[in-house]
């Protein structure tokens, strides 16, 4: 799976923008999405809410491999729908947030 910026060293944020053809963007996003995963118009996927969640670096290869699967198999959605719940299944609580009411 190919992310825009290689060259740059990649993202240091909680996003990556992946690349691919932009023709294919609405099928793409709409498999993703059946498979319970969301793409924004510009092909960037957000991992601030799964981070937030207590998602690590083992999570997210896992998040990578169920895109790829999506973007190499155009029939993977429902499969991924249920590695996804799976995936998730123990990330109901958030980890990390800000500080109480009032507070900064």
């Amino acid at each position: 799976m190919k992310v825009k910026c290689a060259d740059l060293g990649y993202s240091s944020s909680h996003q990556i923008h992946l690349d691919y053809d932009a023709k294919k963007h609405e099928f793409f996003a709409n498999q993703l999405e059946r498979a319970n995963m969301i793409i924004d118009n510009g092909g960037r996927i957000g991992v601030s809410e799964i981070t937030r969640l207590g998602m690590g670096i083992k999570e997210m290869e896992r998040v990578a491999e169920l895109v790829s699967l999506i973007m190499l198999d155009k029939e993977a959605a429902e499969s991924v729908k249920k590695k996804v719940r799976s995936l998730i299944a123990n990330f109901k609580e958030p980890k990390y947030a800000l500080g109480a009411a009032g507070e900064g």
